[in-house]
Order: C-alpha cells, then structure tokens, then sequence
C-alpha cells in the first residue's frame, strides 16, 4: 500500500471514528435534555398547581367556619368505638318495637378514613312480616349514626319475610 492509500485510509477511520463518538455524545445528550425536560415540566405542573393555593386557603377557612357551629352534630353521628354497643342496642331495640328477630354482625374490613376515623363493614339480618321490615327500614334510617348502606335485600315471604343489609359505620377511634 502507498503513502497516498495510507493518508485516505487514516483520514476515512478518523471520520468513522469522530462520527461514532459525535453519535454516542448526541445521543448521551437527549437523554439529559429528556430528563430536564420532565423535571422542568413537572416543576411547571407543580407551581401551576400552588399558583391558586391562597385562594384555596381562604376557602377553606370560610368553609371551616360555616361547619364549625355543627362540629358537635357531626361527632354526635359518629361515635366513638366505646359508643358503637350503643349501635347494637338501638338495633334490637328496633327490632322489638317491630316485631321482628334481627342480628348484627360486624365483619373484619375496616379502613381508616382519617386519623381518627374508620370505616367499618357490617351485616345485618332481621326476620319477621313484611310490613313490620319496612317499618324496621323506615326507623332505621333515622338513627344518628353515619352509615354507607351497600346493599338491602328483603324477601317477601308473607309472615316470614327476610331483610339483610351490607354496608358499613363510621366511627371514632378515641
């Protein structure tokens, strides 16, 4: 091989070579200009969403104050744990005053609303006529407990109807 082939042979490997390396620093380079502009966007995101926080405090505020005379009536609905017999009691009492059989019965899914407020399902079974249930039902909805009612099933079966009833209690943890 001549002098001349040697030069355009060094001349095309150091055109290779200066184009791999300009490839891998281009390609080094979006990775971070991506990564910048994620972190950018996501700041962006960030101070759009904090723009409006005064006026979301100040809402806040007035709304605190318009429920703070019932804080009271919204403890009093949901009770505390120690209370939660109270519950049960109310509910046989109910059952009695309608002539039907009922049974309560919590179950284990509970989840915590708050940090002092949980959720807790329950089942709940009454036997007896039809109309004396949907007067148990009518009553029911009237105690001054919170309740999140999933579903109700009645069987009408004359004498020896059926009601159950899934769903859930809030309640404090004191």
């Amino acid at each position: 091989m001549n002098n001349y082939q040697k030069n355009v042979l060094k001349i095309v490997g150091q055109i290779f070579l200066i184009f791999v390396i300009g490839s891998l620093a281009i390609f080094f380079l979006l990775r971070s200009i991506n990564t910048l502009t994620d972190e950018i966007r996501t700041k962006k995101v960030f101070f759009w969403a904090n723009e409006n926080r005064p006026d979301l405090v100040v809402k806040l505020k007035n709304d605190y104050l318009s429920i703070s005379p019932y804080s009271d009536k919204i403890k009093s609905i949901i009770p505390p744990k120690k209370e939660s017999n109270n519950l049960i009691l109310k509910l046989e009492e109910l059952a009695k005053n309608n002539q039907s059989v009922q049974k309560f019965q919590y179950l284990d899914q509970s989840t915590m609303i708050t940090d002092d407020i949980k959720n807790s399902s329950f089942k709940m079974t009454a036997d007896g006529n039809i109309k004396n249930l949907i007067n148990y039902l009518k009553e029911f909805e009237s105690l001054p407990f919170l309740f999140d009612i999933k579903s109700v099933n009645i069987l009408d079966k004359g004498d020896k109807s059926n009601l159950s009833l899934f769903g859930s209690i809030y309640i404090r943890e004191e």
